[in-house]
């Protein structure tokens, strides 16, 4: 296959959309074969050179294109998953910067360097997009609870490290934390019928649950807290630097964003909690 020679070619290339390519990746490497030779196919990927090789070394690296050819759903042929993940991932970039209503689907395909035809074959409408965009959301943020439990850790240990790795992950994921904020400013109509966001948080909500009531039954914690009262908090003081650090920092003067701010914050709430927790 031999392609016109696109001495700028970009990620966003109209030359691409109209020929129903999706780019996965910009990387660095030998585009050319011979001097003459634009582009060259290792099925199904098909790299395009983005500049003039030197003729004289016709093995010069230049910076490429990765793309993927589209089928007529719009969607990487063998991999419809990447195709959502990418859209997924552009979805909640857009939606945490202008929320729903200001979140606008052609950015979101051009982001994802994929046709609004498949994302609407993915999500069907925006309100789709949206409710699978919260439910990835909290995909991203849960992931710190897949780890196994270490019960040779006495009580205090283990929900410590519970709440760094959460306060970690969402510090990690803070556009999540903002689409949540949206969320919860539209009433959760979204979520009202999504069972996905319950289950995926049921095993966090436990796992506190289960650490608080070891705690006392060793004597470790007081026994007249109500687990899920620990839960919210947990949730809440590791959360609201994150969604108020604006507001936070313009009252306090300072910047509580910083890496050094953010470590200190942990430490407080992990601190904090447990001290609550104390007989």
């Amino acid at each position: 296959m031999t392609l016109p020679l696109l001495p700028r070619l970009k990620p966003e290339s109209p030359w691409l959309r109209r020929r129903k390519f999706a780019t996965v990746s910009l990387r660095t490497g030998t585009c050319a074969r011979t001097p003459n030779t634009d582009a060259k196919i290792r099925a199904p990927q098909i790299w395009v050179r983005s500049r003039r090789t030197n003729p004289a070394r016709p093995q010069i690296k230049v910076q490429c294109l990765v793309l993927k050819k589209l089928d007529k759903k719009g969607v990487i042929r063998g991999k419809p998953d990447r195709t959502k993940d990418m859209i997924l991932g552009a979805a909640l970039e857009e939606f945490a910067e202008h929320g729903f209503g200001g979140g606008r689907i052609e950015e979101i395909a051009r982001k994802a360097h994929v046709n609004k035809q498949a994302l609407y074959y993915h999500f069907e409408s925006k309100d789709g997009l949206y409710k699978a965009t919260i439910e990835y959301g909290y995909k991203l943020v849960r992931s710190f609870d897949s780890q196994s439990p270490d019960h040779e850790l006495s009580p205090e240990q283990r929900l410590a490290n519970v709440i760094s790795g959460y306060f970690d992950n969402i510090n990690e994921h803070q556009n999540v934390v903002a689409l949540v904020s949206e969320e919860n400013r539209l009433r959760g109509r979204h979520l009202s019928n999504s069972k996905f966001v319950s289950d995926i948080n049921t095993p966090f909500v436990e796992r506190v649950s289960s650490i608080y009531r070891d705690g006392v039954t060793r004597g470790s914690f007081r026994p007249d807290i109500d687990p899920n009262q620990l839960w919210i908090t947990i949730v809440s003081v590791s959360q609201f630097p994150f969604s108020n650090a604006y507001t936070i920092s313009h009252i306090l003067k300072m910047d509580i964003k910083t890496r050094a701010m953010l470590a200190l914050r942990k430490k407080h709430v992990v601190d904090f909690v447990l001290s609550a927790l104390r007989p």
